[in-house]
C-alpha cells in the first residue's frame, strides 16, 4: 500500500520539492538534464508528479543539487504493518562519487523511511574546495568511523570529529565537512525530516 506524505500523494510532494529546488539554484530542466544524464521529459513528469522514480534517479538528483535524498522524499506516513527492516551486506550499497566525497547508501530497499542513512567518505581538504555550504531541512546525525574531520558551520567554530565521537545538529544550519586526517575519514551519517521542518520547506 503507497503511503502518503502528510495527506499528499508522495509523487507529487516529490515533484514540487525537486521543482522547488531547482529553481532556487536557477537552473533550467536543461540544466539538470545536463547534470544528471535524465532526459527532460523524465524531469519533467517527475516535477508534475506522473512518475514515481526509482532510488537511482532521486540518488542522481540529489548529487546533482547537493542535497540529501531525505529532502525530496521526505518523511511518508505508511498506516497499516510495521516491522520493516533492511540489510547492507558489506559494501554492496550503491556508490555515488561527488568531488566533495563518495556516498553509499545504506538500507535503500527499506520503503517509506523517515531516515537515509549513508557511509560516507570525505574527501574535500579545504573550505575553498568545498565551496557553498550544504543547508537543508531537517536533522543531521554523524558518527566517525575512522580518520578525522573538521565540521565548519556558519553559527559555531570549526569543529574537529575524531574516530568514534558522533554529532546530530540541525542541518537548516549551513555546513561543511573537511577531512583533516592522513587518509579520508569514513562516517556514518543519516538526514532526517521533522514534521515541523516539513511546511517551512514546501513553503519555501
Amino acid at each position: 500500500m503507497a503511503g502518503k506524505a502528510f495527506g499528499q500523494n508522495p509523487d507529487v510532494a516529490l515533484g514540487k520539492r525537486l521543482r522547488d529546488f531547482r529553481k532556487s539554484r536557477n537552473l533550467r530542466l536543461a540544466d539538470l538534464s545536463e547534470m544528471t544524464s535524465l532526459p527532460i521529459s523524465t524531469l519533467s513528469k517527475l516535477e508534475n508528479g506522473k512518475v514515481s522514480p526509482n532510488f537511482k534517479t532521486v540518488l542522481q538528483i540529489s548529487i546533482a543539487l547537493s542535497v540529501p535524498i531525505s529532502s525530496l522524499i521526505g518523511p511518508i506516513e505508511e498506516p497499516g504493518l510495521g516491522g520493516g527492516r533492511a540489510i547492507t551486506r558489506a559494501g554492496e550499497g550503491h556508490i555515488s562519487r561527488h568531488p566533495r566525497w563518495d556516498m553509499e547508501t545504506l538500507s535503500d530497499d527499506l520503503l517509506n523511511k523517515r531516515s537515509v542513512y549513508w557511509k560516507m567518505t570525505v574527501k574535500c581538504r579545504s573550505i575553498e574546495e568545498y565551496g557553498e555550504f550544504s543547508s537543508h531541512p531537517g536533522e543531521e546525525f554523524l558518527l566517525i568511523i575512522s580518520g578525522a574531520l573538521e565540521l565548519h558551520s556558519k553559527l559555531y567554530k570549526p569543529l574537529r570529529l575524531n574516530e568514534g565521537d558522533s554529532i546530530q545538529f540541525d542541518s537548516m544550519t549551513p555546513h561543511a565537512y573537511i577531512a583533516v586526517s592522513d587518509e579520508d575519514p569514513v562516517v556514518l551519517m543519516s538526514n532526517t525530516i521533522s514534521p515541523e521542518r516539513l511546511s517551512d520547506f514546501n513553503a519555501g
